[in-house]
């Protein structure tokens, strides 16, 4: 896997921000990872040393925003988007990668169906990373173009967007705020290193209290904390969906766990 490493080498030597990611899915491996990101070469080899499989993350907002197309929701590349560095993704999309001098919020479905602005509070998947259906891949070789800032309202932010831009908060652990909401016999510190808990629970862990019908609650709460962490909009439901899988939450409606993110989001000022 030293494709996956040598690639997060060379974004971090450009002056990216790389976070690892769980292997072969889009979440992250550590805790307070807005806070976590690094440019730092030894840092990142100490990272694919301990999860050589780790895909790569590209935080975004520091500089940089991507706008991601997704066709099965719909989505169609604006022309202005294609002279510009793009990736493939795994489900037939696209990242486009745009260089922006101001704060960006990320969106869902905001800018037109489909289309998804990553920037501030968010992260975006790099090529080479897997998943089970594909691999991220580059497309062109242009180089990254940079939008000024006029283009950057215009074009990446919604008309009338009330949402948040700022920096992420410290997080609360929703693990501990289900266990002493759920389970008083389970409450416990949780481990204080560097791992992302959410995706490290201890045996006998959720609570059967969660699967037995509160796990909406729990979904709920969880979207919360990540929101409350800085994420954007699409990088929630992608730690939101994972969750739910790891729970063997099985729907009772279409697009449950999406409807879930996207409530919780208009709390928090995403509105869509």
């Amino acid at each position: 896997m030293t494709a996956l490493l040598d690639a997060a080498l060379e974004y971090a030597g450009k002056g990216q921000p790389v976070i690892p990611l769980k292997p072969g899915a889009k979440v992250p491996l550590l805790r307070r990872w807005p806070e976590r990101a690094s440019t730092d070469a030894d840092t990142v080899r100490a990272w694919w040393a301990r999860w050589p499989a780790a895909n790569v993350g590209l935080v975004t907002g520091e500089g940089l925003a991507v706008l991601d197309i997704d066709p099965r929701n719909g989505g169609a590349a604006p022309a202005w988007a294609g002279d510009t560095r793009t990736a493939g993704t795994p489900s037939g999309g696209w990242h486009h990668y745009f260089g922006v001098s101001i704060p960006v919020p990320g969106t869902t479905g905001r800018i037109a169906p489909g289309v998804d602005v990553k920037a501030t509070g968010g992260y975006v998947v790099a090529p080479p990373s897997l998943l089970a259906h594909g691999s991220y891949s580059w497309l062109n070789d242009e180089p990254v173009r940079q939008l000024t800032n006029e283009e950057a309202r215009e074009r990446l932010i919604p008309a009338g967007h009330n949402g948040r831009a700022g920096g992420a908060r410290e997080p609360f652990a929703p693990i501990a705020f289900c266990r002493s909401r759920y389970s008083a016999d389970t409450r416990r510190p949780l481990p204080d290193d560097e791992t992302n808990v959410v995706h490290e629970h201890d045996a006998g862990w959720p609570p059967p209290d969660i699967l037995d019908g509160t796990r909406n609650d729990y979904l709920a709460s969880f979207a919360g904390w990540a929101y409350d962490r800085g994420l954007d909009p699409a990088a929630v439901l992608a730690e939101l969906e994972a969750e739910a899988d790891r729970l063997g939450f099985t729907p009772t409606r279409p697009r449950e766990v999406e409807k879930i993110a996207r409530s919780v989001g208009r709390y928090h000022g995403y509105q869509r």
